[in-house]
């Protein structure tokens, strides 16, 4: 009986070793395969940002429709404050004026 149990641990751990190695190859191809599908997704991520920036850069504003039809502006415009005091209240305060537009976003 007892050299039953060696065998019967050595099987256990043969059969880890086994699992290791196919949950190893099946990551290897599931992540392949993300891979493969998202690489589209991610040149098309990569042409709009491109597409807004020249948009952006003629001066226009960004402009596109939701499939659900929602129209949707993006005007970029760079902002610079602007102090101004109150005498009235003796606080001083920031507003942000919109000016050029910033084709880096």
């Amino acid at each position: 009986m007892p050299c039953d149990i060696p065998q019967d641990v050595y099987s256990g751990v043969a059969q880890q070793e086994y699992v290791w190695e196919a949950s190893h190859y099946l990551v290897q191809q599931v992540f392949s395969s993300l891979k493969e599908m998202f690489s589209g997704t991610r040149e098309m991520q990569l042409w709009l940002t491109e597409s807004a920036r020249m948009i952006s850069k003629s001066g226009n504003t960004v402009e596109w429709q939701t499939p659900l039809g929602l129209p949707i502006m993006q005007p970029y415009h760079c902002a610079k404050p602007f102090f101004v005091s109150n005498a009235l209240l003796n606080t001083m305060g920031q507003i942000y004026l919109c000016s050029d537009i910033d084709c880096r976003s």
